[in-house]
């Protein structure tokens, strides 16, 4: 038994000017954040096809938000630590 998760109940902002903005001191490297990516955008669970790149530098992990990331924020909502939140 798995869990279902709706990504279309969350509703995106889609404030494109504001920034996606990654703590990466809250940060342990999950991944839920390029899942939820790949899975709301192009509709299946993968890493590769995320408009976030994740990479580790020793114990601390570091994001970069893509050309291609919209800023609909589904990452920041569903990011199970609070390291992924939207720009002021």
């Amino acid at each position: 038994m798995g869990y279902r998760i709706n990504v279309t109940e969350y509703q995106p902002t889609n404030g494109r000017d504001k920034g996606m903005l990654h703590s990466p001191e809250l940060c342990v490297g999950c991944r839920t954040c390029q899942l939820i990516c790949s899975l709301s955008h192009d509709g299946e669970c993968s890493p590769s096809l995320a408009r976030i790149d994740l990479r580790a530098e020793g114990l601390r992990f570091e994001a970069e938000f893509t050309e291609e990331c919209d800023e609909c924020a589904r990452c920041a909502f569903f990011c199970p630590y609070g390291a992924i939140k939207e720009g002021d």
